[in-house]
Order: structure tokens, then sequence, then C-alpha cells
């Protein structure tokens, strides 16, 4: 049974006095919360959805610059770059300000970010500077601005064997997220692989250092604020395999949604990366609204 059009059906269609959690999804998601089956009917491989995980802080002088620069290589490619800005703990350049009367209104910063950054990509270097695609270039994740476009520019041509969909729909009242995550392979993948679900939050409006003044109303966009899976991310189990056109991963997740929040700016990105030695690049990524 094809759940995915279902769930959209239901997701949509469900009155936000329910609670998601007693909505029938069918056996296989309740069962394990996951289910594969294979299609016939192939879909068109999506285009190529570069990832961008950014390294930033509100006493960091130069990130406002890094900022436009990713907001004006987003702004010319449309669909094509999803970004997420992590704003570690336990640095100079993420403390918050409190200065010359400016002061934070919000503490932006999340532990799973500074572990993410320390666990996963070897130790933060230094801010702003950015990780794209997860692809592992002279022996280092990171790359600083000026090399982001080029960058960007390469990964986005590239082509991937897996289109990812997302569903992801309120409940006000349990004051949760329910978010159906699915994978329709186009190409032959022999590789162990991982899903990665996390939610940031746009139009932030606080205090940030630049060069020579206190912004007192910055917007902090893409602001991460929540590792839905684990930082390691969520292995595609072995039922998927063989990993060949037509066959789909849905897996449905139940996200909590923190009182912080402003759920009107706040989106679900979704990731596929690779899980082998030496290979850990993102192959494909979407985001959607929390609650579309």
């Amino acid at each position: 049974m094809i759940l995915f059009a279902t769930l959209s059906v239901v997701l949509m269609n469900s009155c936000k006095e329910q609670r998601l959690k007693s909505i029938d999804f069918g056996p296989g998601v309740l069962a394990g919360q996951d289910t594969t089956y294979k299609v016939s009917n192939v879909s068109q491989p999506q285009a190529k959805r570069v990832l961008v995980e950014e390294f930033t802080g509100v006493s960091c002088s130069n990130c406002p610059d890094a900022a436009t620069i990713l907001k004006s290589i987003i702004d010319n490619n449309p669909e094509r770059v999803i970004a997420i800005g992590y704003h570690p703990t336990n640095s100079n350049f993420t403390k918050l300000i409190d200065e010359h009367g400016y002061m934070s209104n919000y503490d932006l910063r999340q532990p799973q970010a500074e572990e993410l950054g320390n666990s996963i990509f070897g130790g933060i270097p230094g801010m702003p500077i950015a990780v794209i695609g997860r692809q592992y270039i002279n022996n280092n994740y990171f790359v600083g601005r000026g090399e982001w476009s080029k960058i960007i520019e390469d990964r986005s041509a590239l082509k991937t064997p897996v289109n990812i969909s997302i569903i992801s729909n309120v409940d006000n009242v349990a004051n949760e997220a329910v978010v159906i995550v699915r994978l329709e392979y186009t190409g032959d993948v022999t590789k162990k692989q991982n899903l990665h679900v996390s939610i940031v939050e746009n139009g932030i409006v606080d205090a940030q250092k630049g060069v020579s003044e206190i912004f007192s109303d910055y917007k902090h966009e893409h602001v991460f604020r929540n590792m839905v899976t684990s930082l390691a991310g969520a292995a595609i189990p072995t039922k998927v395999d063989p990993k060949v056109a037509g066959k789909i991963y849905e897996r449905r997740f139940i996200v909590a949604i923190d009182e912080k929040w402003n759920v009107d700016n706040c989106k679900v990105v979704a990731f596929v990366t690779n899980d082998e030695a030496g290979d850990k690049e993102v192959v494909q990524a979407a985001e959607v609204d929390m609650n579309n």
C-alpha cells in the first residue's frame, strides 16, 4: 500500500483540535514508525539540493558578512540551496551580547551544535565557516566564505539517486508536529546511508555584532533549533536493500515543539548522507514549513 499519498490527505485535512497520535496512519507506520515498498512507476530524479551547514554566532563580527554571502547564493539559486545555521555553545563567537547598551534577548546556542561540530566534523576551527554537502576537501570539512559560491555551484551540478519529500503538520493541542519523510530511490545505491531530520527557525530578530557596530535588530535566519534524529542520523535499515529505482522508504517522527520557537517561522530539514568510511557526503536534502 502506498502510504505517503494517504498520509498527505490525512494530515492536510486533520483538525488542529485532534491529537495526531490517535490518527490511523496505517499498519506499516504504526508498527515500526517506518515502512518500505517498491513502485513500478519511478519518478524523475529531483534536482540536486545543496546543504550548507553554517557555524555562526551573535558575537562573531564577520558573521553578518558571511550571512549576506549565503543569502545571495540562496536567492540566486531558488530551491537549490538549503541552510542550517549552528550556534554552538562554549565559544567567544557565540557568547551573548551585553555591552554598550545592547543585550541579547534570545539564546540561540545549542549543545547539539557544539557536539556536532566536534564529533562529526572534528572540531570547529573558527567562525564564520561552513560545511557544504559534508564534502571532505583538503583533509577538512570546513570551508571559508570566500569558497562557498564555487563549491555550491559545483555540487548543484551533481545528480542524486534519491528523491526526498516531507509532510509536516502541527498539532497545537498536543504541542507537537507529525513529520513524515519519504525517500524514493531513482537509481541504484549500494552504500549504507543515514537519514537526518532537523528543525530550523527563520526571522529571529535580536542583537548581532558587526565589524564596526552592534546591530540591535539583526534578522537571524535558518537558526538550528533541534536535531530530531541522532547527530549521526538514523540508519536507513537493511530491509530497504537493495536500494534500486522504485524503492520507497517512509519514516514517521513525532517532534515536540519548544515554547521558545515561533512555529510559523520554523522549517523541517531532511537530508540523506552516505555512511561509509571516508564518505559521509549529503546525497540529497529537502525542507518544508513545519506546518504545511
